[in-house]
This record gives C-alpha cells, structure tokens and sequence, in this order.
C-alpha cells in the first residue's frame, strides 16, 4: 500500500513540477519538496521490518513534515533562525514511536539513542552553520566569491553529518539527515532544499537495489564510473543549460529529456549487454546525480528530475520473477513461507553453509513438489552477469536403505527458463541457444549417491539439446516442514556445467560455465488412479468365480434329484 502511494505521489509531482517550471513559477517549489519528502518516506517504511509500529512511524515523519511546511507560511516565522528552532524542536515528536529497535537492511536501531535522535536536528544545521564557516573564512582570507566558498562548506558539512547517520542507523540515518534539512529550508525564502533530496536519494539506493535483486555495486568496474559521471555530468549540462540568456526554460526541457532518455538506455542496455548497461551503471548514475545536487544547491529541476528518476527505475527495471512492487510482509510470529513475490523465491534459496542433515530416515519413494520448486543460475563474467531462474519443474526421488542405489530423476522444462527480460528469453528459446521446439526439456538423472562431510554427492548425467554428459551436485537435507499435517523434507543443492560441452556456442562474454543452486520439496509418491482401477478389477473375476461355483452345486443337486427320481 505503502509503495504505490508512493508512485503515485512521485508520478504527480513531476508533472506538476515539470509543468511549474515551464511557467516559471516557483511559487509551489515548498510544497512539491513536501510531497516528495512524503513519497520517500512511504518508499522507504516499505523496507523495514513490519511491526505494528512502521505506519505510527510514518504517520510521524509526514506530522513533522507538514508541521514546519506550515509554520513556515506565516511570514513572521518565515526566518533562517526559526527555520532552525522549529525544525529542531519538532523532531522530538519522532519520540512517541517508543524505544524499541527498528530493522532496515538487517540494521538494528533505536530512535530512542543519542546518535539517531540528533540527526535531524544535525541536518537542519548544515545550511546556517556553513554561512557562519563561510563569512567567517571571508574576513579572515579575503573571499570575494563567498557564495562558493558556503556551497563548498554545504557539501563538507553533509559528507561529515552522512557519515556519523550512517555510522548510527545506516540508510535511515541519510534519510533523517535529508528530512531535516529540507524541513528547515521551508523557512528560507530562497528555498534550497536541493542537500536534502542528495541525502534521500542515496538513502534510497537500497530500494531500487532491492526491487531489481542487486546487492551490492562495484564502483570499479567501468560501466559502474560511467554511469556515477554521466550522472554528474548531466545535471551539470541542465545547471549550465538553465543560466542561459537566450531561453534558459527551453534549454533546460532539452536538456532534461535528453537525462531522462540516457537514464532509460542505460537501464534497457543491459538487457541486451548487461557489459555495458544494466541496473548497476543505472545506480551509479543516481549516485552521480545525487553527488551533483549537493554541489549545485540552486539548480532548480531538483523537483522534476528526483521522482523522474525513481520512477525510471520502478517502471524500467528488470524486476525478479516479474514481481515489481508486491513484497512479503510477515507478522513477528508468522514462520510460514509466502509466495506472493519475488523476494519470497529468493529467501527459499538457502545457502549451502547451512548444516546438512542425514538422510537415512527419508526411506522411500517421493515427488519433487513443482509448486515450491525453483533453481537458480548465472553466468558470465564479473559485472557482466545474466542470472535466471527455472520454476515448477517436477521429478521422481526415491531414497535406498543402501544410500548408493538412491536415484533422482528431474525434468525440466526449457520453456519455464527466465532471465526477467523478455526480450533476452525470447532469443534463447530460439536454435542458437536452446532451440525449444526441438528439445523442449532437459534431465537429469542420477547413477549413485554418495555420502560426504554434511552433504550428499550425486553422480549423473545431464542432458540438454539431445546431448548426455557427466553431472555431479552436491545436495544437503535441511530438515521438514509441516504442511498441514504432512510433513514435507527440504533438499538444497548447488552445482556448476558447462554448457558448450552440450552444443552451445562458446562466448567469454556471455559465460560459458553456468553456476546453480536449487531448492526441492519432497512430497510422498502416491498410488496411481489407474492401479486402482486395475486392482479392482483383479477382483471382481474372483466374485464370478465363486458365483459359478454356486451355480455348479445347484446344477449338481438338480442332477442328484433327478437320479433319485428315476430310481424310484
């Protein structure tokens, strides 16, 4: 509910502040900085842990937001001094959300410490605290341009405050900073909020991050530093743009298009070369931006290009198993699995350092349970990887006494192989890669099962496009599961292949050994309905028979009597 408020609220405020800047009134730049600030904040209480207290949490923030936005209407307030005051003192109602810890990212926190509750306050100090370093530094060196000379300080004091939020409460930290900043510039008349959507933004990161399944971004890899400068650079190119004397308003449309353009292209690169384009170069390009906001405080499409950009990577991403926005939110005591999103298939892959359990009492034949059953794969080189999936696949186990003579026999459909891009999935399904109308599935099938330290080792053979070669994958049971009664074992397994040993072309850039890890559900193989049937009418030819024999007795004591007849 959270999240699409959210997109609802980014999607307005860009046309609105799209259509405001083209007039040329700045009029209502207070109030669309307030609705953006109220669209990030719904963004990011969808990413902490659900407990009763995340929605009084947000319910808060946009009080104290709304609060300072109208104090800061009445002219008598309207003053730098109380812009500080106000902002400051109101912060203290994020108290009322009480002492317990709050989760973001698996960062534990508490508003209730020293380090969280000051931040703030601390982001509503960076804009007069500069002009204090600032005149100070004039006098004492003799600056004629101290507007550069505060601009720099801004940015230094934010860099410095950034850190000690994200040392104290990780992304949420940033995110404190950057609502009291923008809090406190409701009472400038200048109103330069622009250090305080820098901080959202990068607090931010970990949502797109997370929406498009991305851990981490590797700031050396070149297409990642050429997304962060063209980032930069772009809003560098719009500032510029936007001083022109001829028609600043038109440049600055030409401009915007063209950033938000190149933003779309990098994301929609990496569906095709994910080498040079992709989710990673597109969040170093939100870096880069943000890192532009802070050094040009007066740009003036801050409003336009913040929820633009957002919504570019919600709309644009790849997003995991297709799932955009539905993620799973579990009470503190529910332990059952959800399956709702894609974020739920990914928690299922458990890794292989978990402890592996014997197998000896799982004797018995069983059905892999299509409906949970999921493996995971990628391949290529680093920072130019594809990942994938195959689901609802189905397959036949059945565990020896003599663990050797185990088997598994899997199938699995080619046509159920996703990499979350369509376009990319339609081209492996073709003769080049996969070639599905031909071989629309591959199998596995085991020869022996042997046992190791806390996992098993299975020896096979894996066939894809009509070709049959030695597999091994090593599998770990995890233990049961209770559904509705019936217990149900859990099998996680990992392996590697090389898939041109099946016929596929080799490329060093698109990967040739394919990594993979799986998780199976096991379910108890039941009786066919066919033997059933066949066992009943084994049964049925028994009843004749007796019948016959009846009517045997009978024909033989009617004989009887008609003999006795004739006797006499």
């Amino acid at each position: 509910m959270s999240i699409d408020f959210a997109i609802i609220v980014l999607s307005i405020t860009a046309v609105l502040a799209f259509f405001s800047y083209l007039t040329g009134r700045e009029t209502f730049l207070s109030f669309f900085s307030l609705l953006l600030a109220l669209g990030s904040t719904s963004l990011l209480s969808s990413e902490l842990k659900t407990d009763s207290r995340t929605g009084l949490l947000q319910i808060i923030i946009f009080i104290f937001l709304f609060f300072n936005f109208l104090l800061s209407r009445l002219e008598v307030l309207r003053n730098i001094k109380f812009g500080i005051y106000g902002a400051a003192l109101s912060t203290f109602l994020l108290f009322c959300v009480g002492g317990d810890d709050f989760s973001l990212y698996n960062f534990e926190f508490s508003y209730f410490s020293f380090g969280i509750w000051i931040l703030p306050i601390l982001g509503t100090l960076i804009f007069v605290s500069s002009e204090l370093i600032s005149g100070m530094f004039s006098q004492f060196v003799g600056f004629e341009t101290r507007g550069s000379f505060q601009q720099l300080t801004q940015v230094f004091l934010m860099a410095i405050v950034a850190f000690f939020g994200f040392f104290f409460a990780s992304y949420f930290g940033l995110f404190l900073i950057g609502i009291g900043y923008i809090a406190s510039s409701f009472y400038r008349e200048n109103h330069t909020p622009n250090i305080g959507f820098s901080l959202l933004m990068l607090a931010l990161l970990p949502f797109i991050s997370t929406l498009v399944g991305i851990e981490t971004i590797d700031i050396s890899l070149g297409k990642n530093l050429f997304g962060l400068f063209v980032g930069y650079v772009g809003v560098w190119f719009l500032f510029v743009l936007s001083q022109s004397k001829i028609n600043p308003i038109a440049f600055s449309m030409f401009g915007f298009i063209l950033h938000f353009v190149f933003a779309i292209i990098l994301l929609m690169l990496g569906s095709q070369k994910s080498d040079i384009g992709g989710v990673e170069p597109f969040l170093a390009f939100l870096v880069g931006t943000a890192l532009a906001f802070a050094v040009y405080h007066e740009f003036k499409l801050t409003q336009v290009l913040f929820p633009t950009l957002f919504c570019v990577g919600i709309y644009f991403g790849p997003k995991v198993n297709g799932v955009q926005t539905n993620r799973v939110k579990t009470s503190p005591g529910n332990t059952t699995a959800i399956k709702e999103s894609s974020l739920s298939k990914n928690s299922m892959l458990n890794s292989f350092d978990v402890k592996g359990l014997s197998m000896d009492g799982l004797t018995g034949g069983y059905e892999i349970d299509t409906q949970t059953a999921i493996i995971r794969f990628s391949l290529g080189p680093k920072g130019g990887k594809t990942e994938g999936e195959i689901s609802n696949f189905s397959g036949i186990v059945n565990i020896s006494e003599n663990i050797v003579a185990s088997s598994f026999v899997v199938t699995l459909p080619v046509k159920n192989l996703t990499t979350h891009n369509d376009l990319r999935d339609k081209s492996l399904m073709e003769k080049s890669y996969f070639n599905k109308n031909k071989y629309p599935k591959m199998t596995f099938n085991s020869k022996s099962l042997s046992q190791k330290e806390d996992y098993y080792e299975l020896n096979g053979e894996f066939s894809m496009l009509g070709i049959g070669k030695p597999a091994k994958v090593k599998i770990k049971y995890t233990g049961n599961t209770d559904k509705n009664g019936i217990i149900i074992p859990t099998i996680i397994g990992t392996g590697t292949l090389d898939r041109t040993q099946h016929g596929m072309n080799p490329d060093s850039k698109e990967g040739n050994i394919v990594d993979f890890s799986f998780r199976i559900e096991l379910k108890k193989k039941e009786k066919k309905i066919e033997e059933r049937k066949t066992n009943g009418k084994e049964k049925k030819p028994e009843k004749k028979q007796k019948k016959s024999t009846k009517s045997e007795k009978s024909t033989k004591s009617e004989k009887s009597t008609k003999s006795s007849k004739n006797l006499r």
